[in-house]
């Protein structure tokens, strides 16, 4: 048997297990949207993202803050594109790599953008099997970050807590929401 097929064995078999623990356990499952910015993946529950397109043309506004690229018209409804790696201070998403996307997220009511380097895939993560970042983490703000998933390929996934990022001060500011600084 070649690696090739040594490896499907493996993920197929690996998949079965967890079909079977889902059915036998109290182990709930989520599915995440998977994206990168720059070259790490994070991801966010899909149950907050509308959808996702390639880039289109956003209409820049002055006076904003940098990490707010403009507005899109999506089907007739004006929604406020933000470059997710400069809310971050990641640096600022390449609009003309071909793989950059726009994921448009749903909370509260409120549909807001977010421009990504480029999508990865959907994952269904357990509950069990997501991690406390190390306190060394100190990529972006703690609070924006649900915890750490150690993927299929080796790597580190971070999962977003989107309730949170949408509830900062400067996303509620862009909606016009008056912020109390008490």
């Amino acid at each position: 048997m070649d690696n090739q097929n040594y490896f499907a064995e493996i993920a197929r078999k690996q998949l079965e297990a967890r079909e079977e623990a889902k059915e036998i356990s109290n182990i709930t499952y989520k599915k995440y949207v998977c994206f990168m910015l720059n070259e790490q993946e994070y991801g966010i529950d899909i149950e907050y993202v509308q959808e996702i397109t390639e880039i289109c043309y956003i209409r820049k506004i002055i006076f904003t803050p940098s990490f707010l690229l403009g507005v899109m018209n999506l089907r007739g409804s004006i929604i406020a594109v933000i470059d997710l790696k400069q809310l971050f201070n990641l640096g600022i998403t390449d609009l003309k790599n071909k793989n950059a996307r726009i994921i448009i997220n749903k909370h509260s009511n409120k549909t807001i953008a977010f421009a990504v380097d480029g999508i990865r895939k959907i994952r269904e993560i357990a509950n069990n099997e997501i991690q406390q970042p190390p306190p060394t983490f100190n990529e972006i703000k703690t609070e924006f970050v649900i915890g750490m998933y150690k993927t299929i390929e080796n790597t580190l996934l971070v999962l977003l807590n989107f309730p949170e990022i949408m509830s900062t001060k400067e996303i509620l500011q862009l909606s016009g929401e008056t912020i109390d600084d008490a």
